[in-house]
């Protein structure tokens, strides 16, 4: 079995692209094995997302800041725009569990806000610094403070959630704005499938897959988690049927 790159590019900052090519197949595993990756791309592939979000005294996204030139919602859906790219090191010692950063940032106006103010963790590095997120008006101070958290897929706001920000107001431990939240750094999967011959002459298959990221995580490195993925669920898989096999013949 043969991988390899054949094209990369990147055409934005956030915006990575690559097509690699795996061969050979046997005729129809090329199918299969393709869309078992997209699938685990889509799906498996882990990044970074803002969950939460505290503004001064602010409680709701509805009430507005009286020193902020945008509404509570804009500046919210402006910081959701933030890409947080993880280090090398933090990809490869991660156990893909979840993992939780709390961000704390002090900005004093008048000020334009951007991305690259944030006072993020050493092992992150936010790759659009020049995103906009709001303008201080007068001299007033900005308190921020943002969960980031590692995960997958795309999570969207529960009944936990609710009663958390209830009980967090009735402490009296600050007003948390909870954020539906998009892990996925994958924005397109393609694959295309080819019919090639071996050495031998005989009929095999080629698979090609491009894969467009965020530019939060490489291309290559979130076709490796994903082969990654779908290895542990054979293998768990394997081991449940043992299992059950053995119980079979006590």
């Amino acid at each position: 079995m043969k991988f390899y790159s054949i094209e990369k590019t990147k055409k934005k900052i956030n915006e990575l692209s690559e097509t690699f090519i795996i061969e050979p197949f046997e005729h129809g595993q090329a199918l299969t094995f393709g869309n078992a990756i997209r699938r685990a791309l889509l799906s498996e592939t882990y990044g970074f997302a803002i969950t939460e979000v505290q503004i001064n005294e602010i409680q709701n996204e509805f009430e507005q800041a009286p020193f902020l030139r945008e509404d509570t919602l804009e500046i919210l859906l402006n910081l959701k725009q933030i890409l947080f790219k993880p280090s090398l090191s933090f990809i490869i010692n991660a156990e893909e569990k979840d993992i939780e950063y709390k961000i704390i940032t002090k900005i004093k106006g008048p000020l334009i806000i951007t991305g690259g103010m944030l006072n993020v963790p050493k092992e992150l590095t936010v790759i659009n610094p020049n995103q906009y997120l709001g303008t201080i008006v007068d001299s007033s101070e900005l308190n921020l403070i943002l969960t980031l958290k590692y995960d997958k897929a795309y999570k969207l706001l529960d009944d936990n959630d609710k009663e958390d920000f209830f009980e967090a107001i009735f402490k009296n431990e600050g007003f948390p704005i909870n954020l539906d939240a998009f892990f996925v750094p994958i924005k397109k999967v393609n694959y295309k499938i080819r019919t090639i011959r071996d050495t031998n002459g005989n009929l095999k298959e080629s698979l090609l897959i491009e894969i467009t990221t965020n530019g939060t995580l490489t291309p290559k490195r979130a076709l490796l988690q994903s082969i990654n993925s779908c290895l542990k669920l054979f293998y768990n898989t394997f081991l449940s049927v043992l299992k059950i096999d053995s119980l079979k013949k006590i």
